[in-house]
């Protein structure tokens, strides 16, 4: 059990370390996006918002999963061949 919540903690800081880089990259471009965005948003009914709003949450919910399902499916794989 304390492997597994090593290898999701260690995930979750891979993807917080990501998210870091990504907006230090952004920044420049931020003003050209707000303006993008502002567009979409207001051209959205709030149940598109929402349903927007759920998909995030699911993605970073079962982010971290996927570093369990990758050696799984690698080891499958491997045996077949």
């Amino acid at each position: 059990m304390k492997t597994i919540v090593i290898v999701y903690a260690v995930s979750w800081l891979i993807l917080l370390f990501v998210y870091i880089i990504s907006l230090f990259q952004n920044k420049k471009s931020k003003k050209k996006d707000d303006a993008f965005e502002k567009f979409l948003n207001k051209h959205k009914s709030t149940k598109e918002k929402i349903l927007d709003k759920l998909v995030y949450v699911i993605m970073i919910v079962f982010a971290p999963l996927v570093v369990f399902v990758i050696p799984y499916i690698l080891i499958r794989n491997m045996k077949t061949k």
